[in-house]
């Protein structure tokens, strides 16, 4: 059957093999005995009636008996072997029958080639045509159908129009207590045959090696052979476009079992009822012979019922699947699902006795990124050459399948590596910048990094930053160390939010992603989830404002478990990927764990101090040149207010010249010029 072809329901028991056998041999002695006997006693024409002719007849009528035969073994192999047989050996002794029997004097060197065409090809197809014909029609009426009918199976065609054929399976109709009995419901699924195994799986050792372990119980099911396994169901989890689909039908192929696939949208239904119903169909087909069943998006057909917003028809799609769950454990059927969000399948199905195997489905190494990019290059017919295909492999750690096709069609839709020209490192960046951008995270408004108030020794410290991260590979190379993590710390109002935003904006492309700090504090794991978020849209920073309370010390917090989640994560593979830093901000740098302040993770720390001397003067400088429709007084000018200040915060500095010139307007009329007595007043405002 073709890979591509719809199954259809089998309209026999499992001992049909043994029938067709029993059937082949019984009509083939019978066909033999007729065709001796009508030779012996009524000749045809006298080349007819040689040996050669009844061979050719025998063999013939059997090419076809043996094809019926043929068509009944699963097993592709078997099959292609039985074909094989079928159509050489008959031909083959019709041959060598032609050549002995009647003898090269009798025919002439004229007329063998065609005694060889007659007695070798036409004859056999002739009568073995018209024999399957009779086959056929024999077995059709006289062996499935009985067989059928009282199994209470009807026939895929039974319904059809004239002249119609289909393998498609035929749905029932609607019950009649459904709402849905005012139009036709057909519940057809498409079943395949996959060829392709596991062993076509590049990389992922370590994987592969999970999976051929827990799929062992069922290596026999395609043989019909051996007890039901006592386990099944394997769920297969992790983040989105990491093959999980592909994966389910290579563990078809690897246990030679047809394969079907289900989705949330396959089971979804305006009738009443009628989800319950289109699973119990699947269910019952699936029974009939040894298969494999893929549920994809397994959460949003198998949702918690705890769920408090859950539809009374959705809980009855739960129901029905946990009971044939249970029924499917008694019969040869494979179940697999996969998902995204593990946490929202109900408890009742997702706990051992139903589901025996979970199994995440990780991002794919370096060496399955390799193959897989190799594939997506042939496949877009865009060229690259080996070292490259090799750095691109190294930079793209916890980068999906999906991604790297992303990724490469960018790349031919870019005129990269098409039309005698070669992609390169730099345009791989580039539409893998393209695949992964975000619009609403990267930061496109506020100040500049050049425009922001930094003290000279910030200024230096982050013009260093700014140039390690963009040639980080570079750094790396040469034996440096690319930032990972990076603590701001210093008094309120410094800028140290203002300086991530502008540490953004001055890479042009960077990603900043904030941590929300309630959310992980009531589920650490939500700290995940932003992580997930940078590592598919790279390159990002990782933003903890207000760090205090997930950073704190542990001795001292109630929040641990949210401060170990970090600190694990940095440790994992996050903090190995390229192109994502951690930043942090705290106005108590003294309550930071020491553990986070280590190698590895926090390992840099900027002090956000205030502004003194010549750094708020060009500050203020800045400022006031910027307020153009403000008048200011002789006395009240960028270093007479430094002087004043003597230090400050940016925003204080700001906050209190705003207040200065509040105090200008006067009701009914125009302001007047701001004079150093306004600040003097903002001054003592503020220490009220």
């Amino acid at each position: 059957m073709d890979a591509e072809t719809k199954r259809s329901i089998t309209l026999v028991p499992d001992n049909s093999l043994g029938l067709t056998v029993i059937a082949t041999v019984l009509a083939f002695c019978l066909y033999v005995w007729l065709v001796n006997s009508a030779m012996a006693r009524a000749p045809f024409v006298s080349w007819a009636s040689s040996s050669s002719a009844v061979t050719a007849v025998q063999w013939g009528g059997m090419i076809y008996f043996l094809c019926i035969f043929a068509a009944q073994i699963p097993e592709a192999t078997i099959r292609a072997a039985t074909y094989l047989y079928v159509f050489f050996f008959p031909f083959l002794m019709a041959v060598v029958a032609a050549v002995t029997a009647q003898g090269i004097g009798e025919f002439g060197p004229v007329m063998l080639p065609l005694a060889f065409l007659t007695v070798g090809i036409i004859f056999p197809v002739l009568i073995g045509w018209l024999m399957a014909v009779t086959t056929r029609t024999v077995i059709r009426f006289f062996i499935i159908s009985p067989v059928a009918w009282s199994a209470g199976i009807k026939s895929p065609q039974a319904d059809l129009p004239k002249g119609q054929n289909t393998t498609e399976v035929q749905r029932p109709q609607p019950a009649e207590n459904s709402t849905a009995n005012t139009e036709t419901q057909s519940h057809s699924f498409a079943w395949k045959n996959p060829t392709v195994g596991l062993d076509s799986m590049v990389g992922m050792a370590d994987f592969k090696a999970e999976l051929l372990k827990n799929i062992q119980p069922f290596r026999d099911y395609a043989a019909r052979k051996g007890t039901v396994a006592d386990t099944n169901g394997i769920l297969l989890s992790g983040p989105s476009g990491n093959g999980k689909t592909t994966i389910a039908e290579l563990i078809a192929g690897e246990l030679g079992l047809p394969f079907v696939k289900l989705g949330c949208q396959d089971l979804t239904s305006k009738w009443v009822n009628e989800s319950p119903a289109v699973l119990k169909e699947l269910f019952r087909q699936a029974a009939l012979e040894p298969c494999v069943v893929f549920f994809d998006e397994f959460d949003g057909v198998a949702m918690s019922r705890g769920n408090g917003n859950m539809h009374d028809e959705d809980r009855k799609l739960v129901t029905a699947l946990l009971s044939e769950i249970d029924n499917a454990r008694k019969s040869r059927i494979v179940l697999i699902a996969a998902t995204n969000f593990a946490e929202k399948i109900d408890s009742a199905i997702a706990r051992d006795g139903r589901f025996d195997f979970r199994i995440e489905v990780p991002y794919p190494d370096q060496e399955a990124r390799e193959a897989i990019l190799r594939g997506m290059l042939k496949k877009f017919n865009v060229t690259a050459e080996e070292s490259t295909v090799h750095h691109v492999a190294e930079l793209w750690v916890r980068r999906s399948i999906a991604f790297i096709e992303s990724t490469v069609k960018r790349l031919r839709d870019n005129g990269k590596g098409i039309k005698s020209t070669i992609a390169t490192v730099e345009d791989f960046k580039q539409a893998s910048r393209e695949a992964s951008r975000r619009a609403s995270a990267i930061p496109n408004f506020g100040a500049k990094l050049s425009e922001i108030a930094l003290t000279s020794e910030v200024r230096r410290e982050t013009d260093s930053l700014v140039y390690r991260l963009r040639h980080w590979e570079e750094i790396t190379e040469r034996g440096g160390e690319p930032p990972s993590g990076v603590l701001l710390y210093g008094p309120p109002g410094t800028g140290k939010t203002n300086l991530v935003r502008a540490l953004a904006r001055e890479l042009e492309y960077w990603h900043v992603f904030e941590v929300n700090a309630s959310d992980v504090l009531q589920d650490p794991r939500k700290f995940r989830d932003t992580m997930d978020l940078a590592s598919n849209h790279r390159p990002a920073i990782i933003f903890i404002d207000e760090a205090d309370e997930l950073l704190r010390d542990r001795t001292h917090s109630n929040a641990a478990g949210a401060t170990n989640e970090i600190l694990k994560a940095m440790d994992g593979m996050m903090g190995k990927i390229p192109e994502i830093v951690f930043m942090a901000a705290t106005n108590n740098a003294e309550i930071i764990d020491g553990a986070a302040l280590r190698g590895g993770r926090f390992a840099e720390k900027i002090f956000m101090g205030k502004l003194t001397g010549e750094d708020l003067v060009t500050f203020l400088e800045k400022d006031f040149v910027s307020k153009t429709k403000v008048t200011f007084a002789p006395d009240l000018t960028p270093r007479a207010l430094a002087a004043k200040l003597r230090e400050a915060a940016p925003s204080d500095a700001l906050g209190l010249l705003r207040k200065a010139i509040n105090y200008t307007f006067g009701q009914g009329c125009d302001a007047r010029p701001v004079c150093m007595a306004d600040i003097d007043k903002a001054i003592i405002s503020t220490q009220l």
